[in-house]
């Protein structure tokens, strides 16, 4: 059992050949915890990293870098760092430790020597410092070796707050940071729609740093920014929590909201002990199979509590059974293996490199351990860096001494190192600068457990690949444990309800044949225009009924269209063209049918007036244009602030627990954000106009001589729109949010044939008999206008009969065919 605060120091040299003895010396430390005592492979890496670099004989031609190793023997590293810079004061130049110097030749043979106690700065005088590999312990050495004037690497620390410029100045990190992962991570749950979640994670409030409460903030808040719906969010904070034993009813309640919730998707970033006790409450409470996903964070932490199994509150069995269906994030080297590097030999020579130097050192090969190319090009960026410097200033090396901390010398390393750009081990090196954060790009591997039968085996396995300059992901479904990923709940099979064929095809005849109605009217009065009965009741304006008609029989026609007929996307376009369609149809419709009538009123009820006054049809086309601007501005401005939207309903749902399936029955609507504002608008616009309709048909109803007035027809057509269209609206809206919406609709088109027709009918009917019958007006003979004797006059009637009454009165107001030129 190793003590807490011993740290013991292994000092590994590289001697070169006599005839390279005048080489000058760079020195280096490895900071690397030594669990065991016999885990070399930073070691392995960084003594292969000095090898091959002397080897090109090209970088840091003339000098020879020496590795000293330092390294905790015990178990947890962050305690022992911790324990130990409480001892020293945060001052290690002082603290005399045991130093254990091993010299190898050109051919990295090995013979080691003991020494007494060396300090920083006096034997001792390291230009770099790498390590140690977790982010609270660089945090931690960050100050000691920099205030020192030693540059500090990280090959490994993954902290976000580590790629904070303003904060870590003269830290060198040569991996990907942990926000990478989550970005990763986020982009796996947007791919495979998994938009519903619960995210467990733990914090150290105790502690000056909280590094996986940033991670977590983070996540929460990309998840939020790309859809993900987090329904449930689980903190475990390791100052409340004291008993560990209140790990299983913690998760026990925290699995019993997931599972209320029907949530599939579990991610967590927790501790060994943490992640033992959740994966066995989520094994009691039957949160396994095909349909749960359970994902870390960082995979790294996967390892740990594998190695030794231990029995919690399920067994070991179980355990291995849960782990199987686990995913975790872990950095990717870039390259593949036959890539060229920047030292002329493949990524798979320098790891047989690798494992021949561990096998030298320790008689034992290695596992393959992908992170380690991070170590080789900590190195070789040191020394590619280090060698453009000394290029310029052969005495930087010679002028280095421990002690102050010199930000010039800092900053001319860093400058170098960050500019970058070569293949190395773990790929491309190159740092990105994003706001205030400076650091290494890369690519993020999802990966698990690999077993074989009850054991595990080489670690970690790949699993997929998530490409940080594409955002692309590629999976290999084959290697997880259920070969598939399981959704985020239930599949939902939507079913679009759509109108029957039938209403939607009778609809439309009947609009066909209300345009044909329509058509046959306009050929009439454009065929019989000449004619006298004709010409007086404005042949040009009565087209402009028949138009409008047209364009409400047409709207009907267009809001039968759906899904059916025209793509999604169209369907909203339909909503917008049948809004315009309406519009206008109905101000064409009726308002040529009150202009007409207004130019009667001015006419016969304005005797004195009239007499200076020549109303022809262009004055009336006029009319109805400004009318129709009015309906265009409206629109326009409806649809370029609110345009409609197709949006879906559910109507009613079916869930099929054994197939996992819900089935829903929805309907397509268009909507608009300020939809009953325009509505009311509209409705205030043209009831206006029915209002002004009204007005002037009750004040031209004495004039008897059909040809020319329409008041008793206008009456009815007010009378008829204005019914219909109150009980269409009151109707459509109590169906509108229902189930009821094939009613809606048939109540909704109905209206409009109905109003539409009868007006249609209400004008041209009564014409079309004349022609057929060749009626003759009474009350219009040899060119004048009778009015009705018997009617009882209104004291404005009675001045304007007495004015007919008068002398040469009909001179004054020439009703013949010719003067009225209608």
């Amino acid at each position: 059992m190793y003590k807490l605060s011993i740290i013991v120091i292994i000092g590994l040299t590289i001697i070169p050949d006599l005839a390279l003895s005048a080489d000058k010396k760079i020195q280096i430390g490895l900071y690397n915890p030594d669990e065991d005592g016999k885990d070399r492979s930073v070691a392995a890496t960084v003594l292969t990293a000095i090898d091959v670099i002397k080897e090109q004989n090209k970088i840091l031609k003339g000098y020879q870098i020496e590795a000293y190793l330092y390294y905790a023997q015990q178990h947890t590293f962050g305690s022992a760092v911790w324990a130990a810079l409480n001892n020293l004061g945060l001052n290690l130049t002082n603290y005399p430790m045991e130093l254990k110097k091993a010299e190898a030749n050109n051919q990295s043979k090995v013979r080691v020597n003991y020494q007494g106690p060396k300090e920083f700065g006096t034997t001792l005088n390291p230009i770099a410092m790498l390590g140690p590999r977790s982010t609270f312990d660089t945090r931690t050495m960050y100050p000691v070796y920099t205030t020192r004037n030693i540059l500090h690497i990280s090959f490994d620390a993954a902290g976000e707050s580590l790629s904070v410029v303003k904060d870590y100045p003269y830290l060198f990190n040569s991996a990907p940071p942990v926000f990478l992962y989550v970005k990763a991570l986020v982009q796996y749950l947007v791919h495979f729609n998994l938009d519903k979640i619960a995210f467990i994670h733990y914090s150290d409030q105790s502690k000056s740093f909280n590094s996986n409460k940033l991670t977590a903030d983070r996540f929460e808040r990309e998840a939020a920014e790309n859809g993900i719906n987090i329904v449930y969010v689980g903190e475990i904070r390791f100052d409340e929590f004291t008993d560990k034993s209140q790990y299983s009813s913690y998760f026990s309640n925290a699995f019993n909201a997931i599972k209320k919730n029907d949530i599939r998707v579990i991610v967590f970033s927790l501790t060994d002990e943490a992640m033992r006790t959740m994966i066995c409450e989520a094994y009691r409470l039957g949160l396994y199979g095909s349909k749960y996903q359970f994902i870390s964070i960082l995979a790294e932490g996967m390892t740990s509590w594998v190695k030794e199994w231990k029995t919690v509150n399920c067994s070991e069995e179980t355990q291995r059974f849960m782990s199987r269906n686990i995913i975790g994030l872990s950095r990717s080297p870039r390259e593949k293996v036959e890539t060229i590097t920047e030292v002329g030999l493949t990524k798979k020579e320098i790891w047989t490199r690798i494992q021949n130097k561990m096998t030298e050192i320790l008689s034992q090969p290695i596992p393959y351990d992908e992170w380690l190319a991070y170590v080789f090009d900590s190195v070789l960026a040191f020394a590619l860096a280090l060698d453009k410097i000394l290029k310029r200033d052969p005495s930087f090396v010679e002028n280095h001494k421990v002690g102050t901390l010199d930000p010039t010398r800092m900053n001319t390393m860093l400058n170098e190192i960050r500019q970058l750009d070569f293949i190395g081990a773990s790929g491309r090196f190159k740092y990105k600068q994003d706001g205030d954060f400076l650091y290494r790009d890369g690519n993020i591997r999802y990966r698990k457990l690999k077993f074989k039968g009850n054991e595990t085996k080489s670690g970690l396995e790949a699993i997929g690949l998530f490409d940080k300059d594409t955002s692309k992901i590629t999976m290999n479904f084959s290697k997880l444990y259920y070969k598939q990923i399981p959704r985020a709940g239930p599949e939902h099979i939507e079913n679009i309800v759509l109108l029957p064929q039938s209403v939607v095809y009778t609809m439309w005849i009947l609009s066909g044949l209300g345009i044909i109605i329509s058509l046959i009217f306009l050929t009439v009065n454009i065929y019989y225009r000449d004619v006298t009965y004709i010409k007086l009741s404005s042949p040009n304006i009565n087209s402009l009924t028949c138009i409008g008609s047209i364009l409400l029989y047409g709207a009907v026609i267009c809001y039968g269209f759906d899904s059916r007929y025209v793509s999604e996307h169209s369907v909203a376009y339909m909503c917008n063209i049948t809004t315009f369609m309406l519009s206008m149809g109905f101000t064409l419709t009726f308002g040529s049918l009150f202009s007409k009538t207004w130019r009667i009123y001015r006419i016969f009820t304005r005797a004195e007036a009239a007499r200076y006054v020549v109303i022809k049809d262009i004055h009336l086309f006029t009319v109805v244009f400004l009318m129709l601007v009015v309906d265009a501005v409206l629109c326009f401005t409806w649809m370029g602030v609110s345009p409609f939207t197709l949006t879906s309903q559910l109507l009613s749902s079916l869930r099929d627990v054994k197939a996992d399936t819900i089935e829903n029955d929805i309907i397509h609507r268009c909507q608009c954000e300020y939809q009953s504002h325009f509505i009311f608008a509209t409705f205030a616009y043209k009831g206006i106009l029915m209002v002004f309709g009204l007005f002037v048909a009750y004040e031209t109803k004495r004039i008897k001589v059909a040809a020319i007035n329409d008041s008793k027809h206008i009456g009815l057509a007010v009378y008829n729109v204005c019914l219909f269209s109150a009980l269409g609206s009151i109707v459509v809206f109590c169906l509108y949010d229902t189930d009821r919406f094939q009613e809606g609709y048939i109540f909704f088109g109905a209206c409009i044939l109905e109003i539409t027709t009868v007006t249609l009918c209400l004008v041209f009917v009564p014409k079309v008999l004349m022609l057929l019958t060749n009626f003759e007006d009474p009350n219009f003979k040899k060119g004048r206008p009778v009015f009705n004797p018997t009617a009882q006059p209104s004291a404005d009637d009675t001045n304007t009969n007495s004015q007919w009454s008068t002398t040469n009165s009909q001179c004054a107001m020439t009703t013949s065919t010719k003067s009225l030129n209608f």
